[in-house]
């Protein structure tokens, strides 16, 4: 049993060493791959920039963002400190309304339906009631009304006749002050 597991471990060990093998090989190929797609003088040039912009970044860039991140966590810890009191107590007046409201809507809300259908129930009968005598009652009065049009019409022409200049100069006097 023991010699079995040995073997097993021996070929294990084996396995691995061989895919480490492989796998070495595989990042050899690719790197030189990668290093034939650029120019060497493109390589050297980025290779330059890159130690260039580290050392920028290593000089100036990092102490100002090391600075930068430690205020925003002071401000961070002071807002948290500030607010907290002011969220202790909006909790604590918050709930007790919201669950209030909840029984509320609850307990409102059989009476708001009752209404609710009650209006449209009053809403539908007057207007099945009231709807023929409106009928009848415009019927009646459009005689009357085309021969007051027919009468009114020379006299509001005239009127609009005479008013349009005064209309037109107001227009222009007040178009500034109309956008």
């Amino acid at each position: 049993m023991i010699q079995k597991t040995e073997r097993a471990l021996k070929v294990a060990e084996e396995e691995l060493m061989r895919l480490q093998l492989e796998a070495t090989t595989k990042a050899k190929q690719l790197t030189e791959v990668h290093g034939a797609w650029l120019p060497p003088w493109l390589v050297t040039h980025s290779a330059q920039y890159l130690e260039v912009v580290s050392g920028h970044w290593n000089e100036h860039g990092k102490p100002a963002m090391d600075i930068f991140l430690q205020k925003a966590s002071e401000k961070s810890a002071h807002a948290k400190k500030w607010a907290e009191p002011h969220i202790e107590t909006a909790k604590l007046k918050l709930v007790p309304v919201k669950e209030k409201l909840a029984v509320l809507k609850k307990n409102a809300e059989p009476y708001v339906e009752k209404a609710s259908a009650k209006s449209v129930e009053v809403y539908e009968a007057s207007r099945d009631a009231i709807t023929p005598h409106f009928v009848k009652f415009k019927e009646v009065s459009d005689p009357y009304f085309q021969e007051a049009k027919k009468i009114s019409k020379p006299y509001i022409d005239q009127v609009a006749e005479v008013t349009k200049p005064h209309v037109e100069k107001v227009r222009s006097t007040l178009k500034p002050y109309t956008k």
